[in-house]
């Protein structure tokens, strides 16, 4: 009967690093990025690698 709730338990645990670490990934995804390219759209990774930002 306990392993129902350790399943809930570890699957909002889950969810609440990944929302949490969401912001930090955000952010240094965006430094790789152009200006131009972060303007345009919506991408997960940089299509144009740069260190220009540091």
């Amino acid at each position: 009967m306990n392993k129902p709730k350790f399943q809930k338990r570890s699957l909002f645990m889950l969810a609440y690093i990944v929302f949490a670490l969401l912001p930090i990934y955000w952010m240094i995804n965006m430094s790789f990025k152009t200006n131009n390219e972060i303007l345009a759209g919506f991408s997960l990774f940089p299509e144009h690698f740069t260190w220009d930002n540091y």
